[in-house]
């Protein structure tokens, strides 16, 4: 794992550190910045200092296994088992012809095609795809130069040691051979990205990825030392076990397989270093929690629950309405708005945001959770009320369906008196007179309401049902 984790998700790498609050956050604690900019501490506001993206990406000494497998993905094992056929048909349809020179040609050629697949493969992981691109043509057929630079390189280094044996001696001569053998791997990895063959020969920059890169790139070459013993060992094995054509066969193979493997590695160096040696990326990495992580919101709201976390509720509350303000449909924001009001103990902001979602659910004609809304609402506060008179009434009609009367008849209380000029106040109370007499047999009070309808709203349409119902709530009251 990175050496940085965040506060938050304590398995997360992080991506950002705030200085002035000495706290490290993550990709799904931060909202990604616009281009250009540095995102914002949530708790400060304070621009964030990056911990570089490669302490996102997975250290190559943890992933070793995805090397070795890199190279059995359909498209680079259908280009190696392609090269290892084409090469052995050729040798064995010329084995015994005078076009021997013909085939080495063509070998050549193969071995040349091979080896751009093979930066293809490096340049590829060093810009974040971890896995091979599909198989198009301009795989072989874009920057075909490269195999041939890597070509010069190795004449121009073989030069320089021979140079140095013939000028300065034995020991000199191995000490060139052995610096030369260790910044080999940082000359392919610059000539990959930079694709110029004065850059990948300039000592100056090849030591400075090594320095860059710092220790790791031992390692790495610890690494490619073991995969060369490796190849080494292997086709021994195979030149001893098998009979000699099946071996050529799997000789060739196997060589072009390490090929990939070397290549897949170095390039993932450069990727895990990229911003440490200066080169962009197409893909930059990207960690998040797991679906049962600690917590897994958009960075928004993460900031507000940061900020709680931080003791900094009420800064909670006013990020999370400015939100609201910004993004109306954002129910979650919304939902936790209400939470933090709770916590803060803030009935004036629990009643403005509690209303007002409630008012946005009814345009929405999301009339079941407005309901719910609101049984929330008032259970933390007694005298909370919807703003407007019609969703009173409909969330009393749902109250009564869902079997809570007793909150639908409290709801509609006192209507007349909010609401002078609504003209739903008769069908309200009627519906408030037939839950006191159905639910709790209070026919006193039930007939009480009927009786202030039809002497205020005489003429009004349902004074008939209104009649009716009292009628059937007198006879009850006799009984």
């Amino acid at each position: 794992m990175a050496s940085i984790t965040c506060k938050y998700h304590v398995h997360m790498p992080a991506r950002w550190a705030c200085e002035h609050c000495q706290i490290n956050f993550c990709t799904d604690c931060i909202a990604i910045p616009k281009p250009g900019k540095l995102p914002s501490c949530p708790v400060c506001q304070r621009d964030l200092t990056s911990l570089g993206s490669g302490n996102l990406v997975t250290p190559f000494w943890q992933r070793l296994g995805r090397f070795f497998l890199y190279p059995f993905y359909p498209t680079p094992l259908l280009i190696t088992w392609a090269m290892v056929g084409a090469g052995t048909g050729i040798v064995a349809l010329f084995a015994n012809s005078t076009l021997g020179l013909f085939s080495m040609v063509v070998l050549l050629v193969l071995l040349v095609g091979f080896a751009k697949y093979a930066y293809v493969v490096l340049e590829d992981t060093a810009h974040g795809h971890l896995t091979p691109r599909p198989y198009t043509n301009d795989l072989f057929t874009d920057n075909m130069v490269l195999p041939f630079k890597q070509l010069a390189l190795m004449f121009a280094f073989g030069g320089v040691i021979f140079t140095v044996f013939d000028m300065f001696g034995y020991t000199m001569g191995w000490l060139a051979y052995t610096v030369i053998i260790l910044t080999l791997p940082a000359s392919t990895m610059v000539l990959a990205m930079e694709h110029s063959f004065f850059s990948a020969f300039n000592p100056l920059l090849i030591f400075t990825v090594i320095k860059r890169i710092g220790l790791p790139y031992l390692f790495m070459m610890g690494l490619l030392y073991l995969l060369s013993a490796a190849l080494s060992t292997s086709q021994a094995l195979l030149l001893t076990l098998l009979s000699p054509k099946v071996a050529a066969i799997l000789l060739a193979f196997t060589g072009l397989y390490f090929w990939l493997v070397t290549f897949n590695l170095m390039g993932y160096v450069l990727y895990q270093y990229h911003e440490q040696l200066g080169y962009s990326v197409e893909i930059e990495a990207e960690v998040h929690a797991q679906p049962n992580a600690e917590l897994t919101v958009s960075p928004e709201l993460r900031a507000t629950e940061i900020l709680i976390a931080e003791g900094k509720s009420e800064q909670a509350a006013q990020r999370l309405a400015e939100l609201i303000i910004d993004m109306p449909g954002n129910v979650e924001a919304r939902e936790r708005i209400l939470k933090v009001a709770r916590l803060n103990n803030d009935l004036v902001m629990h009643t403005k945001q509690g209303q007002e979602y409630i008012s946005y659910l009814f345009h929405e004609n999301k009339i079941g959770l407005a309901a719910k809304v609101y049984q929330n609402a008032v259970g933390f506060d007694k005298q909370f009320r919807p703003v407007r008179a019609h969703e009173r009434v409909e969330i009393a009609q749902m109250l009564r369906a869902n079997g809570q009367a007793k909150m639908a008849v409290t709801l509609l209380a006192n209507l007349h008196t909010e609401f002078p000029s609504f003209d739903g106040i008769p069908a309200a109370y009627l519906l408030a007179a037939k839950m006191l007499c159905e639910h709790f047999s209070d026919d006193a009070k039930a007939r009480q309401i009927l009786q202030f309808v039809l002497k205020y709203y005489p003429s009004h349409a349902l004074v008939p049902e209104v009649q009716d119902y009292l009628g059937v709530v007198e006879k009850l009251a006799v009984k």
